[in-house]
């Protein structure tokens, strides 16, 4: 009897283990999993249990691992990998000119070395070309030899398991997600204020005084911009991470859109100064220009602010390849005008002398003042927070 009765202990205790465990798993229906059922009702006088992590189902793993599930990525992690992604582009685009102009007409530049190559006088611009081959290469084979996977395959096959098929969240339906379009709006703003300034920066500098512009040599350009994108690299890699770790993404993105006016204001006041070319005006010019060139750049951080937004207003880890391919189309798609359309601006304003040649910039202010409107609307960032019972139970 003894024995018998020890036996339907232990068969009782592997029911209630294989109850708990089926949801996981994504077998039987809510009614049989135990979702939804009422839960039993404590002893008279004994508390309330408190509500606990359950021990989870480690994708990729062997078995079920005793731990608390936090939802919501490192914040401060990914703050600082995004700072050295965009580090990294800075870096090309600081590189990107100085090895091209550097290969640029080797003949004619080097006529001691390519002077007697017939095919560099004919292709002056070849060599940048193999250049640019040659680091694409280079990114392929780093890619495919060293580049770790991202896709956890068994994660994949347990998440279609668990919410079963069909229920992955369509283009449509993720357009629709309440906060989705408010970050694809402002993604667009700032890509527009980044497309638009990098297209008109060169143009500014080289334009005369009389007519608008700073009227730089090459040389001085050159120069100014090194420093430019050396000064956007450090507020990237160096004071974006601590600033983002204590305003968050939403208070960073909104001081970025209320210095971007003034920022644009600097190269009006600029040209203004050397106007009047008085010695007060000069010794302006070079307390302005360092701040337009040093400071100024700190608008950067908005870039990779937007990023981070963009991942915070995700529904899903599973569709955020989705929702930053929509992004990069939208980049793309104003990057095919933006421009163009910003340049033409520029030199109707210089021609003539609309706002004394100003025009872009005056137009371009109000633009970046409309994002004080739209990040208010984002969604708050994600905060880590411990699972209950009743939260896993809701997302399957």
């Amino acid at each position: 009897m003894a024995l018998s009765k020890r036996k339907g202990e232990l068969a009782a205790n592997d029911a209630r283990e294989a109850e708990e465990t089926t949801p996981l798993l994504g077998g039987g229906s809510d009614a049989e999993n135990g979702i939804g059922a009422s839960t039993p009702a404590p002893p008279p006088g004994n508390p309330p249990p408190r509500p606990q992590a359950r021990p989870h189902l480690e994708p990729g793993g062997h078995g079920r691992r005793p731990r608390a599930v936090w939802r919501g990525d490192d914040a401060a992690a990914n703050a600082q990998a995004f700072s050295w992604f965009a580090f990294a582009g800075n870096v090309g685009i600081f590189l990107g000119p100085i090895i091209g102009g550097f290969l640029a007409d080797p003949a004619e530049q080097y006529p001691g070395l390519f002077g007697d190559w017939a095919f560099f006088r004919q292709y002056p611009y070849a060599a940048p070309g193999f250049a640019i081959s040659v680091i694409a290469a280079t990114g392929v084979v780093t890619s495919i030899f060293f580049l770790e996977e991202t896709l956890d395959e068994e994660a994949h096959k347990t998440r279609h398991q668990v919410a079963g098929k069909g229920e992955q969240l369509s283009m449509r339906q993720l357009l629709r997600t309440p906060g989705i379009p408010t970050v694809l709006l402002v993604n667009g703003a700032v890509m527009i204020m980044a497309f638009a300034f990098t297209a008109l920066l060169p143009v500014v500098l080289y334009t005369p005084i009389h007519l608008g512009g700073l009227g730089l040599s090459p040389f001085q350009i050159s120069i100014y911009m090194a420093v430019q994108g050396l000064s956007q690299a450090i507020w990237l890699l160096v004071v974006f991470p601590p600033v983002h770790k204590r305003l968050g993404t939403k208070k960073l993105l909104a001081v970025c859109a209320a210095v971007y006016p003034f920022f644009f204001l600097t190269y009006i006041a600029l040209n203004e100064l050397l106007r009047v070319g008085t010695p007060a005006a000069m010794a302006w010019v070079w307390v302005i220009g360092p701040l337009a060139a040093i400071v100024g750049p700190g608008v950067s951080m908005a870039f990779t602010g937007v990023q981070l937004a963009l991942n915070d207003a995700s529904p899903d880890p599973h569709v955020m390849g989705t929702l930053n391919g929509i992004a990069l189309t939208i980049a793309s798609g104003l990057r095919s005008f933006t421009p163009g359309l910003t340049t033409a601006l520029y030199a109707i304003g210089v021609r003539d002398q609309v706002l004394r040649g100003h025009l872009a910039w005056v137009v371009l202010m109000p633009m970046s003042m409309l994002m004080w409107l739209v990040i208010p609307k984002l969604p708050n960032d994600k905060q880590p927070t411990v699972a209950t019972d009743s939260d896993e139970e809701s997302d399957l």
